[in-house]
């Protein structure tokens, strides 16, 4: 019944073996499937920005157009901190547009990019449904917006305007945002 050459104990030190070798395996992949779920909740609630290996851009200065009582836009310099990333940069005009009164105060900047033909995305959070008060004040917000980043952005030509990143026809029934806008200077006063 036993093979020539074996006896019990050979067999139960090679079964034991095969179990260490099982209990191995099996807590390998369930330590490596616990470190995966780990790092995959950790990037989910921290939502690491990617980071990007663009230059910082060196600016001393950040150019706003706001609107005047007349329905024209005027040109304010506002000092800023050196090296900005775009993102920054991007975070920083939209923070001086909302000091400014030409943004609601809870209008976050979801994300932002700027594409290899000029155009400057921005996705901003549904607060900015809030600030209504007639054509004139829209007309004076969207171009607010455009013009100050077209004006901070070196290849920036146009601005595409997001909302909780989908596009939208207009914020209040007057100006169309379907298609990225170019900035108008004939709104700016002289």
């Amino acid at each position: 019944m036993w093979r020539k050459g074996y006896d019990i104990y050979t067999i139960k030190k090679g079964e034991k073996a095969k179990r260490s070798v099982k209990i191995a395996l099996f807590l390998f992949f369930t330590i490596t499937a616990l470190l995966a779920a780990t790092l995959a909740i950790y990037v989910y609630f921290m939502k690491i920005e990617p980071q990007y290996s663009l230059p910082p851009l060196v600016l001393d200065r950040v150019v706003l157009f706001v609107p005047t009582e007349q329905g024209r836009l005027i040109e304010k310099q506002i000092p800023v901190k050196m090296n900005l990333t775009e993102r920054k940069l991007g975070e920083v005009i939209l923070r001086e547009l909302k000091r400014d009164g030409v943004l609601p105060e809870r209008v976050n900047l979801q994300d932002f990019a700027i594409d290899d033909q000029g155009t400057v995305y921005l996705n901003l959070s549904r607060e900015i449904y809030e600030q209504t008060g007639g054509p004139q004040k829209e007309i004076n917000m969207v171009y607010s917006i455009v013009n100050s980043y077209v004006a901070n952005f070196k290849d920036a030509r146009q601005v595409q305007i997001l909302v909780e990143g989908k596009p939208v026809e207009t914020i209040d029934g007057v100006v169309y945002l379907h298609k990225p806008i170019a900035m108008n200077k004939t709104l700016m006063e002289e």
